[in-house]
């Protein structure tokens, strides 16, 4: 199976945020990417928006990830700038 790293170096962090329950719960809660750890479920989510807010599920700095990874962050800030001022509703 292929894998897709974001980062190169192993932490002791499991690379998850959250886990999407109830949706309509929270309508401004949208996962950007889903991810796999180990004891966790698969529908949970590695990179969500809450509201104004990126959840980032990955914990290697930015020198410690892979290209794919940096690409990756950059453009998940680019995304979650139109939501500047978007107070999350909980």
């Amino acid at each position: 199976m292929k894998v897709w790293y974001v980062q190169k170096a192993k932490t002791r962090i499991e690379g998850v945020v959250c886990r999407v329950r109830d949706p309509e719960s929270t309508p401004d809660l949208e996962t950007v990417m889903l991810g796999f750890a180990p004891g966790k479920s698969y529908a949970a989510a590695a990179i969500c928006r809450h509201g104004n807010f990126l959840q980032w599920g990955y914990a290697a700095a930015p020198s410690r990830m892979t290209p794919a990874g940096r690409n990756l962050f950059v453009n998940c800030i680019a995304y979650i700038h139109k939501f500047d001022g978007q107070r999350p509703s909980y």
